[in-house]
Order: C-alpha cells, then sequence, then structure tokens
C-alpha cells in the first residue's frame, strides 16, 4: 500500500492482538487475505487545517478482510485520523489510521 499502512496495520494486529494473530505474507498460508488502500493530504494548508484544527483527516484508509478464495468481504471498514481535541500533540497519519482500523477488526472480531 501506498504510504506505508500494510507496515503499520502489521505493527498494530502484531500490538493489539498479541500473538492471537498471526500475520503471514503467502496467501498460500493465510486463513484469511487483508487488503486496502489509503491516502494522504500532504501540503502546509492540511496540516493546519487538518492536524492543528482537526477540521478533516490528513490520512484515510479503508480495509477488506477477505475469505481465503478472496471471493467473499468478511468485514471492512475505513478510518481516518483526525482529532478534535490535542490534534497536534498525539499521532498522527497512517499509525493513528492503522490503530483505529485494527481495534475496529478486533472488536468485528469480538476480542
Amino acid at each position: 500500500m501506498p504510504n506505508d499502512l500494510d507496515q503499520y496495520l502489521r505493527a498494530e494486529i502484531s500490538k493489539q492482538f498479541k500473538g492471537s494473530v498471526t500475520v503471514v505474507l503467502d496467501k498460500a498460508d493465510a486463513d484469511g487475505i487483508l487488503t486496502g488502500i489509503d491516502d494522504e493530504r500532504k501540503g502546509t494548508g492540511a496540516q493546519i487545517t487538518g492536524r492543528y484544527l482537526g477540521l478533516h483527516d490528513n490520512a484515510t484508509g479503508t480495509i477488506s478482510m477477505l475469505d481465503k478464495a478472496e471471493k467473499s468481504i468478511l468485514w471492512t471498514d475505513e478510518a481516518g485520523d483526525r482529532s478534535l481535541f490535542l490534534g497536534a500533540m498525539k499521532r498522527d497519519g497512517q499509525r493513528k489510521v492503522a490503530d483505529r482500523l485494527v481495534s475496529k477488526l478486533k472488536k468485528a472480531m469480538g476480542r
């Protein structure tokens, strides 16, 4: 994925699932396939209105969990990095998007 969202997702899955879910890179070894897209706004204007004022997301991501055959969508969701409170002091960008997406996945899995 562009903007390294996939790497942040791997780190968050390891962190939040604490070994109960294993990330593999070979589809043949997987029970489900995680796919997604992400976007990140760049520039001074985006930083001021997005990060500091919390008016919009600077980074967004959408992921889907597919079955092994990649024929059925088991779960899908999206997230952004907007923070209305203390936006400049919290982590932002793709890390926050990955954190929110994995939290939603964990909740959907009942963990």
